[in-house]
């Protein structure tokens, strides 16, 4: 979930909850802590019902909301943390079936670990030292025992500490892996086909990818670099050529290569229908969209550009006119809109369609918001502080934005059920005013 820094006095949780036609309340906020930077979902408590957990940033904290199960949580129950935590995930790191979660303090370099009560608390931190700075943690089982390990990238130290699990929740600390510079972001897979848990590791400050292979006893190898392009932000795995191996793909922020200029986003799609993997880039400094279709053997074509609106700062794959191919759509920061390109099922796209959004939107995501089977599209527009949905015809056209007030700064949305009605729902950080946004799935 994208991030950043703002300290303020207060963080509300805002929940809207669904009219049924895809319209919604007014918001119902919940108290938190102080500069949010990180938020997971999870069962805290075994009733089978979504609940939150959120990293407070400058409060050096983390917020545990208990979901009650018909739309509404209860007020937050608040747990220290170290310093400055950055993010949280989720995992069971004891075997006891019961949710924990994992947290890493940027500014005491430090992960905490809080252990499930099944109840919805959880016992007090037990802190590990990593390196300097840690920026991104991953969990995995990197020696094949079953038991919950995890690997934290050292921003500041261009390093990877790897912690094994004793399956009873506490870890051990191995040696420390060397990075390149700045590690930035990290992800697992098995990238050698030996069923054991490897690691990949973007490296912004050397312009490379790091893979370090499991040994199957949670150690791994020295590093093997590989060039990236300028400033990678972002790593993630993939078959891109069907030959059930894993692949790596790589967004690089400030190279202008293999994209336009300044790619911000990518996302993966089939967007030829030949079951191969492609990519989609957004070009936030010459305003247009990249197209990268797989060639099945692990490489891509040459790319395709089509116009956007005017720095477009992200971009997400839908079907959108029931045709069964896929089509994008993209949020201009620069021009109020989103821009809709159609595909044609054969790699190429329509010329853009745009909608007017309210002013920077900043992201943009697919879902269907209100149950009538058609894909619709929520906009976080972070300078007027409203969310935008614009309700599918299935036709591969829009209605007109509905806006919904959000807190201060909007730039981040994801989506899940977060009553288990079965109903897509959206969760908006707002960086600002230190809140995120709750809007509940509702029906046609």
């Amino acid at each position: 979930m994208a991030s950043r820094h703002v300290c303020h006095d207060k963080l509300l949780v805002s929940i809207l909850l669904g009219y049924g036609n895809g319209t919604f309340h007014g918001q119902v906020t919940y108290g938190t802590g102080n500069a949010p930077y990180s938020v997971t979902t999870g069962d805290f408590n075994g009733d089978n019902r979504t609940d939150l957990a959120i990293s407070n940033f400058a409060d050096s904290t983390i917020n545990i909301l208990i979901g009650n199960g018909d739309r509404t949580f209860q007020s937050q129950v608040t747990h220290a943390t170290g310093k400055s935590p950055i993010s949280v995930t989720a995992d069971d790191f004891d075997g006891d079936d019961r949710t924990d979660l994992a947290v890493a303090n940027k500014g005491s370099d430090t992960v905490s670990i809080l252990l499930g009560n099944g109840n919805g608390t959880f016992q007090g931190q037990v802190t590990y030292e990593t390196g300097n700075d840690p920026n991104s943690v991953t969990t995995g089982d990197f020696n094949g025992d079953n038991r919950t390990d995890f690997a934290v990238a050292n921003y500041g130290g261009t390093t990877v500490s790897i912690f094994r699990g004793n399956g009873d929740g506490t870890f051990q600390s191995q040696p420390t892996n060397s990075a390149a510079n700045y590690p930035y972001s990290l992800t697992r897979g098995d990238f050698n086909g030996d069923n054991r848990t490897d690691l990949a590791v973007a490296n912004k400050g050397s312009d490379t990818v790091s893979i370090l292979l499991g040994n199957g006893n949670g150690t791994f190898q020295i590093q093997v670099t590989y060039e990236t392009g300028c400033s990678p932000y972002s790593v993630t795995t993939g078959d891109f050529n069907g030959d059930n191996r894993t692949g790596l793909a790589v967004a690089n922020f400030a190279n202008n290569t293999v994209t336009g200029a300044f790619p911000y986003a990518v996302t993966t799609g089939d967007f030829n229908g030949d079951n191969t993997i492609d990519l989609a880039v957004a070009n936030s400094a010459d305003n247009t969209v990249s197209i990268l279709l797989g060639n099945g053997d692990g490489t891509f074509q040459g790319q395709v550009t089509y116009g956007t609106g005017n720095a477009p700062y992200s971009v997400t794959t839908g079907v959108v006119s029931g045709d069964n191919t896929t089509d994008l759509a993209v949020a201009n920061a620069g021009s109020k809109n989103m821009s809709v390109l159609l595909g044609y099922g054969n790699g190429k796209f329509y010329c853009q369609v745009t909608y007017a959004t309210d002013n920077y939107p900043y992201s943009v995501i697919t879902g269907d918001f209100n149950g009538d089977n058609r894909t619709d599209s929520a906009v976080a527009n972070s300078g007027d502080n409203t969310l935008s949905i614009f309700g599918g015809k299935g036709d591969g056209t829009f209605q007109s934005q509905a806006t919904y007030a959000t807190g201060l700064y909007p730039i981040s949305l994801t989506t899940g059920d977060f009553n288990s009605d079965g109903r897509t729902g959206l969760t908006v950080v707002d960086s600002g005013d230190n809140s995120i946004v709750i809007f509940v799935g509702a029906c046609a």
